[in-house]
């Protein structure tokens, strides 16, 4: 695990390491992921033309955000945290955030340390590794977050996956906290093969400013790395898990917003 600690001044980072060999062999669709994110230039294309609506649902989220108690300072949890560049800004409208992003991209970590510097989001960690392993380490120590963010992360997991992902999730969650999900769905009656076949085929359809190349590369990692669940899917795992609620607070097209506590 690599962790950059960045400072007041955002110019000092720490480092920390430990062997590669000590991941274990089954984690291949997250790091098919990587593989894709690491290809920076794509994502940043999807992001700057709004392609998954990272706008609207970010929006939502400063909403949210602003709605809970008032806290004197609260520490946030960015899981699968990609170059944090909507998270930054949203958090950078908060008085007093503690951050925490983990991905397990070193490029987008690189990225997001930029970011959120630029926001002036002072107090921030940075944690490179896989998501499962760190979230183990997290659940040991013990530490607490107010706010749990998945943004576009946990659609790269199998069932079972996601199952343990929400466990630890909710042991690390504070009392009181939210975690708060933003992801791809499918609809409750629509199979995995409907979904790539028809709702990504629409997408892929709307992506007029990448090249046919970059279309490719997506739809390759669509196909490899993506298992949205339904909603109805989504919130019986999230409940199984020891939420005791989890709401829908937002859905675009075949994105949305769930809130569990």
């Amino acid at each position: 695990m690599l962790e950059f600690s960045i400072m007041q001044d955002c110019d000092t980072c720490t480092f920390k390491k430990v062997d590669s060999m000590n991941t274990p062999d089954n984690l291949v669709k997250p790091q098919i992921a990587t593989e894709f994110f690491d290809s920076w230039a794509t994502y940043q294309k999807i992001i700057a033309n709004n392609y998954m609506k990272h706008h609207e649902l970010f929006a939502k989220l400063g909403e949210l955000l602003n709605s809970l108690p008032a806290e004197s300072s609260f520490k946030f949890l960015d899981v699968g945290c990609g170059d944090a560049f909507y998270s930054a800004q949203t958090l950078s409208c908060l008085p007093s955030v503690e951050y925490f992003g983990i991905d397990s991209s070193a490029q987008a970590l690189h990225e997001a340390k930029k970011n959120l510097a630029n926001n002036k989001i002072s107090q921030a960690s940075l944690i490179f590794g896989d998501l499962s392993i760190i979230l183990d380490e997290m659940v040991a120590k013990p530490q607490r977050f107010n706010v749990i963010l998945s943004s576009f992360c946990l659609h790269h997991y199998q069932a079972a996956e996601k199952l343990a992902i929400y466990s630890k999730i909710k042991n690390i969650l504070a009392e009181n906290g939210v975690f708060v999900i933003i992801d791809i769905f499918r609809t409750d009656a629509q199979s995995r093969h409907d979904y790539l076949t028809h709702t990504m085929g629409d997408f892929y359809r709307s992506l007029s400013n990448l090249s046919q190349n970059e279309i490719i590369n997506i739809r390759e990692h669509v196909e490899s790395s993506d298992y949205p669940n339904t909603h109805f899917e989504t919130q019986k795992a999230i409940l199984s898990q020891g939420f005791t609620e989890v709401d829908s607070c937002f859905s675009l097209e075949h994105y949305a917003i769930y809130c569990a506590k």
